[in-house]
């Protein structure tokens, strides 16, 4: 409705036929600025009966994209039901438009911007038999020679997505503009740093109609305004015409927009006549789909000439008349709620988030807060000169030789130190620690460890805020065997199989008799199977056995009835009624040194190359029973008679399907 820069072609086609009917015509009608004047009556301004409010409420109710099958909701209406047009809901627009910022444009009159010939009046604007009327009437105000009215929900009621429709009947008329638009309501975009003026702010016109049966025949006009600012002449606009096959100043008709993100659809008695998708504002940082990503409000007028329609002429009816019966807003179905994060995974340990509380966490110091939203667990504040460390555990089992990710999220009081790490929870306390630098913001931490020379059932994971005053708040807190490494969800878990770190790394010596059994490093020779490292077992005394194990691995990873299948290379002497033996136990809990009590899931003797010099290759194959949670593989040395036994393994591989 705001200065036009579309002319429909049918509509240029028809005023140059009307200029050539009119140059060999002498029963033309006359403009109306030709006629006599002086009878025109002279309507007051200052008697109108409709009043606008001051501090009207400003109701912008949620709404959303009408999708294809939603059922939708209406969010706001008015009926026009009652005896006088409602202040609270309708804003009066007066007068020709100065007082409100229109007519700006270098070499533009007033006239709403548009050199419109109208003066608004509050009482143009009537309720009758429950339908609005707007009328423009022959009449004068100073300059003016016509009155209308416009009538607007500004601070009254503005809305953002959904669909808007209105039931209308419009006037015929040479001159006349009937429009139901949009404009945004408190857009605080800027323009080169400045509040933005029309069009760069928006403009969306749900059905204008000129000239009906005149030079426009039928037609109605959808449009959009946008880009930059008119003052500056940046200002363009896209939009289409429609000619409907029913008359649309004989009845009412509905015209109705949906309005979503990315797209406008405009309808006429519910069949799609248009649609658009493709705008921009010269806004500073707004890109797309600003300008039209904020709330709108509503306007009602009936325009009398102007660049658009051009003047009226001695055929124009006046009064003339715009009818709505109703205009009605409403909300598509709100999108679906995004699905809930996946439970916090604490990996190896219970209750990381402490969503559950504190257990079974153990702290000096220590309790659970909310804290903005989150359960965390917070170190309380440990005065100077504590004897004690404020800290924060978990009891585990740990694996050695295995490595762990730990993770964690944590902040403080202030710029302060804490150590996190894996360690033994019984004496020797071995730990292995990071330096955790602290701030007053939370920051996601993350280490990784080896437990290179502890490892059992009794270990932890720790935090230490040493003994100086402060707080500190812990959060989702993991620990996860690293990736790669021995204990991975499913594949190899096997660790330091091949011996290659020159130590027993991942492996626990067990003697059945003390000091008779002894384990090395061999190094490898003509007889190795590969490598330069290989496992020795052998006795120093008859009568006895001698084993090492492999204690727990994938803890965590290992679920009941999970494959694994277990391959390694031997050799070896045994003597008379000695053997060598590799067999592999399903573990819930850890048992005796030498597994007495564990599942025993799979093994056997091993049936060495005579030549003890020949490496062979075994391999045996299981399922995990129905309280597994880790495997344990035990490699042992039976000597027989007065013969020690020495074994040789190498190559030692546990896969878990």
């Amino acid at each position: 409705m705001s200065s036009r820069s579309i002319v429909s072609l049918r509509l240029a086609v028809s005023l140059a036929f009307a200029l050539v009917v009119s140059a060999c015509s002498d029963d033309r009608p006359d403009p109306l600025s030709e006629v006599e004047t002086i009878d025109i009556p002279a309507a007051d301004p200052g008697s109108q009966a409709n009043q606008n409010i001051n501090n009207p409420t400003l109701v912008i109710p949620e709404t959303y994209p009408v999708e294809d099958g939603d059922e939708l909701t209406l969010v706001w209406s008015e009926e026009f039901d009652g005896p006088e047009i409602d202040p609270e809901v309708w804003f009066f627009e007066t007068g020709d438009g100065s007082q409100y910022g229109f007519g700006q444009v270098p070499g533009k009159p007033p006239g709403w911007g548009n050199n419109e010939l109208q003066y608004y009046l509050p009482d143009n604007a009537m309720i009758v038999n429950g339908v609005l009327e707007i009328t423009a009437r022959r009449e004068s105000v100073g300059d003016f020679n016509y009155t209308s009215a416009r009538i607007n929900t500004r601070d009254r009621f503005a809305f953002q997505y959904g669909r808007i429709e209105a039931s209308i009947k419009f006037p015929s008329g040479q001159g006349l503009w009937s429009a139901f638009w949009m404009l945004s309501q408190d857009s605080e975009y800027l323009c080169d740093g400045q509040p933005c003026e029309w069009a760069a702010t928006g403009e969306i016109d749900i059905v204008e109609a000129i000239n009906l049966d005149g030079a426009g025949g039928n037609e109605v006009f959808n449009t959009i305004h946008y880009g930059g600012e008119e003052t500056k002449f940046q200002q363009t606009s896209t939009g289409t015409t429609y000619t409907p096959g029913e008359d649309v100043t004989e009845n009412f008709h509905t015209y109705a927009l949906e309005w979503d993100e990315n797209e406008f659809r405009w309808y006429f008695n519910g069949q799609l006549i248009a649609m658009e998708n493709s705008w921009f504002t010269t806004a500073d940082n707004q890109p797309y789909p600003a300008p039209f990503n904020q709330p709108f409000h509503i306007l009602l007028n009936l325009a009398v000439g102007g660049d658009f329609p051009g003047s009226p002429n001695g055929t124009t009816p006046f009064p003339a008349t715009t009818e709505v019966d109703w205009v009605r807003v409403y909300s598509g179905e709100p999108p679906p709620p995004p699905p809930p994060p996946p439970p916090f995974d604490s990996g190896l340990l219970t209750n990381g988030d402490f969503e559950a509380g504190v257990d079974p966490w153990i702290g000096n110091g220590a309790n659970v807060v909310d804290d903005g939203g989150n359960n965390v667990n917070s170190a309380d504040v440990a005065t100077a000169g504590n004897p004690f460390d404020v800290n924060l555990s978990q009891v585990l089992t740990i694996t050695q030789g295995e490595t762990y990710t730990l993770t964690f999220k944590a902040r403080s009081d202030g710029m302060r130190t804490m150590l996190a790490g894996i360690g033994l929870n019984e004496a020797p306390f071995t730990n292995v620690t990071e330096i955790v630098n602290l701030t007053a913001e939370w920051q996601t931490f993350e280490f990784e460890f080896t437990a290179t020379d502890f490892g059992n059932a009794n270990s932890r994971v720790l935090f230490d805020m040493g003994a100086d005053t402060g707080l500190v708040l812990i959060d989702d807190v993991s620990l996860v065997v690293s990736a790669g490494g021995g204990g991975g969800a499913g594949g190899e878990i096997a660790v330091n199989g091949g011996f290659e770190s020159g130590d027993f790394t991942g492996w626990t010596q067990f003697e059945a008799v003390p000091g008779d059994q002894t384990v090395n490093m061999s190094m490898a020779g003509d007889t190795s199977s590969e490598g330069a490292f290989h496992l020795e077992i052998n006795n120093t005394a008859s009568g006895t056995n001698s084993l090492i194990k492999q204690e727990r691995v994938g803890l965590g990873t290992v679920t009941p009835g999970a494959s694994w299948t277990v391959s390694f290379d031997a050799r070896g002497s045994f003597g008379t009624g000695g053997v060598a033996f590799a067999q592999v136990f399903s573990e819930t809990a850890m048992g005796n040194e030498d597994c007495s009590g564990c599942g025993i899931l799979g093994g056997a003797p091993l049936a060495v190359d005579a030549d003890s010099t020949v490496w062979t290759s075994f391999s045996f194959s299981g399922t995990a029973g129905p309280s597994t949670e880790s495997l344990t593989l035990q490699l042992e040395a039976v000597t027989g008679g007065s013969n020690l036994a020495n074994v040789f393994y190498d190559n030692i591989s546990i896969v878990v399907d």
